[in-house]
């Protein structure tokens, strides 16, 4: 199963079955393309078939690592841990757009991070799966992501500024997965 690996760090049992269920809404070309379309702006791990899949669990991989110093850990309970997880794991999944977007411009939408958010809250408030709440929490934290790099010459939409610690630190892990001069070793 896909994220497997990223599920299972998740701590609470509702938070997996969310993340299976998110997992179902993912566009299929996720799985196939890079994480840059151009090839300038990620690692060598992030392109080609599967990069950015790749890059999504190395984003998860960082928050992770953040997780085992406890000056990091601590600043949130398990339910807050688990939905920067969620958040790192959906952070880029309609990154061409939805797939019917997609099948037409194979680059990346600016506005990527609203339309992951949007359907997130779409797809899973209402179901009881976990409090409606911390779906739009982590929605929120996925809306954030792109951190200081919130307009394009493409694109009037002006992404919103991380502000909360969940969304800073996710635009951190995102930040450090996307340098070129860092390698992520995958098995």
């Amino acid at each position: 199963m896909a994220f497997e690996e990223a599920i299972a760090t998740l701590e609470n049992e509702d938070m997996k079955h969310l993340t299976e269920e998110l997992i179902k809404i993912i566009p299929p070309y996720f799985f196939e393309v890079p994480a840059s379309s151009t090839g300038k702006y990620h690692p060598a791990y992030a392109l080609g078939n599967g990069g950015l899949y790749r890059h999504t669990m190395a984003v998860v991989k960082f928050l992770n690592y953040f997780f085992e110093i406890d000056c990091f850990k601590n600043r949130w309970d398990s339910r807050g841990r688990d939905k920067m997880r969620i958040a790192a794991i959906m952070h880029d999944t309609f990154k061409s757009g939805t797939q019917k977007e997609y099948e037409f411009s194979k680059y990346t939408k600016h506005e990527h991070p609203l339309i992951a958010s949007r359907h997130i809250i779409e797809k899973m408030t209402g179901r009881g799966i976990v409090p409606d709440e911390e779906i739009k929490e982590i929605a929120e934290i996925v809306s954030s992501h792109m951190g200081q790099w919130r307009t394009s010459p493409r694109s009037n939409v002006v992404l919103p500024e991380p502000k909360g610690k969940s969304q800073i630190m996710l635009h951190l892990a995102d930040y450090l997965a996307s340098r070129k001069d860092i390698e992520v070793l995958f098995s």
